[in-house]
């Protein structure tokens, strides 16, 4: 019984070591009825800005593309946009259209392409210009709000132990040797198109390993499979954010 307790105790030890926190607080805050002070004029500009929805507004839809492993497929899109008839049911939403970006206008999507940059064109653009360009080519199509997709792909590629035996080269179609962790983001924001205030957003995440031979291994198939997985799971979410604003 007593050789139990050494081990029980050490045990105990390690365990609060790996629990171990710690944090910062003000304390007890004095009451505060002034009108509070905003020192930065873009937070206070925000802080402004006020819903004014039209009841069965027109959303446009507005694709951010990056890598090409990042795209949205067609069909992907397609199944996306099945969310319009969801939301006029409930009320919400009169229209849902895309709006793609011109291409020969300043910041145009040549402009921001491989080639362009590397002919002396400037990179794209970020942040809130870039919102603001979207605003604006939204406003073309007379929408109330713009619905802003951005999509993400990363893919880690390993080799685990039994990849030696590929050597065998029949081992390239039946050692499971190779491993591919994948993962299939799209962040979903959506913007009052006249003064830019944040109605509504939504994020959606497919993450999955996979052991195969290398001889199986599809890089399009396992990013289609968890990319078609992420849109349908954003659709939902998006469609009861999005409802909550009727």
């Amino acid at each position: 019984m007593k050789s139990l307790k050494v081990p029980i105790l050490f045990s105990a030890c390690l365990l609060a070591i790996q629990c171990s926190t710690s944090g910062f607080d003000r304390g007890p805050l004095p009451r505060f009825n002034a009108k509070p002070v905003v020192n930065d004029s873009v937070i206070a500009g925000n802080l402004a800005k006020r819903p004014q929805l039209p009841a069965n507004f027109k959303l446009g839809v507005y694709l951010y593309e990056g890598d090409h492993r990042d795209r949205l497929s067609h069909a992907d899109l397609q199944e996306f946009l099945k969310i319009e008839e969801k939301l006029k049911a409930a009320g919400v939403l009169g229209s849902m259209f895309l709006v793609r970006p011109l291409k020969l206008e300043a910041g145009s999507s040549y402009e921001e392409s491989f080639y362009g940059r590397h002919q002396g064109m400037p990179a794209p653009k970020r942040g809130e210009d870039a919102l603001l360009d979207i605003r604006r080519q939204a406003s073309r199509y007379g929408a109330d709000a713009v619905l802003v997709l951005n999509p993400a792909s990363e893919m880690r590629e390993e080799a685990n132990l039994l990849s030696i035996l590929y050597l065998t080269i029949a081992g390239i179609w039946l050692v499971p040797g190779s491993e591919r962790d994948h993962s299939y983001s799209i962040e979903a924001s959506m913007w009052d198109v006249r003064n830019g205030y944040l109605y509504a957003s939504a994020y959606s995440e497919t993450r999955e390993s996979r052991t195969r031979p290398l001889g199986w291994v599809d890089h399009s198939e396992i990013i289609a499979e968890d990319r078609r997985t992420a849109i349908l799971e954003l659709r939902e979410e998006l469609q009861k954010r999005v409802a909550n604003l009727r």
